[in-house]
């Protein structure tokens, strides 16, 4: 064998392995391509749940929240509700004359309350206490929110230490 064809043997040799690792690395990496694709895939997958996961988190975060405020109100609402009640035990349905009904005070004596009475609609449907005020000519008394007038029966006169009071000026 002469030295030509032995370069050529080697040569061809070169080139065939050449040619293997070239396949062999085309190979390799239509694998490792294939093997990204599949991890990319699944990373991607991965974050979509996480997503809903974190905007069903974040509903029921804001739901719970919203359940806390509605929870807060409702017991300031019940609170008010029971002081509403505390007081209203403080007095009794009075009739003044022929169809004119109050809230009686029922407690003047016990705590040094001064005996008054209440205008019955601003209670019953607002659930303010407007105490009712005697008019100048002292035959009814009339509601300082509502204006309501209620007929005493009988004539009302105002007695002395009511007579000099500041808020009403001297007599």
């Amino acid at each position: 064998m002469d030295i030509g064809s032995i370069s050529a043997a080697l040569a061809g040799i070169k080139g065939t392995v050449e040619l293997t690792s070239a396949a062999i690395a085309v190979r390799d990496n239509a694998k490792i391509a294939d093997a990204l694709k599949g991890l990319n895939d699944r990373i991607i997958e991965l974050q979509n749940v996480c997503i809903q996961a974190q905007e069903e988190y974040s509903a029921a975060k804001e739901q719970v929240t919203a359940l806390k405020d509605e929870r807060r109100e409702l017991q300031a609402k019940i609170a008010e509700l029971s002081q509403q009640a505390d007081d209203r035990a403080h007095y009794q349905i009075h009739q003044l004359s022929d169809g004119a009904f109050v809230y009686a005070f029922q407690h003047a004596a016990d705590n040094g309350t001064p005996m008054h009475y209440l205008c019955q609609p601003c209670m019953d449907n607002r659930g303010q206490k407007a105490i009712l005020q005697r008019v100048p000519d002292g035959t009814h008394l009339r509601c300082p929110e509502c204006h309501n007038h209620y007929l005493t029966g009988k004539r009302l006169t105002l007695t002395r230490a009511v007579a000099r009071s500041p808020y009403l000026g001297r007599r």
